[in-house]
């Protein structure tokens, strides 16, 4: 994976915890308060101008309910779809 790819991949997992998040009607703001995080820092992260560490990722996962083996299942769905669109 070079550092392109890498950068795709994140901006995914990232996209399916907003995607969760809203799923569960949950605000930016309840979310930040509840992981003891600025308000800010969610919302830069959610916009893609921040890089989360892999510990906020983790939190943001945990709070959300969502394993590892969910994030994965959620990003080959997307990837099968994306190369569904290519063709």
């Amino acid at each position: 994976m070079n550092k392109r790819e890498a950068q795709i991949f994140k901006d995914q997992v990232i996209q399916i915890l907003i995607e969760e998040r809203e799923r569960q009607g949950i605000k930016r703001s309840r979310m930040a308060v509840d992981l003891g995080m600025s308000k800010s820092s969610v919302k830069y992260i959610e916009e893609f101008s921040q890089n989360p560490s892999l510990c906020i990722v983790g939190m943001i996962m945990e709070y959300l309910g969502l394993t590892l083996e969910e994030v994965g299942r959620r990003l080959k769905l997307k990837s099968s779809e994306n190369k569904k669109l290519d063709e």
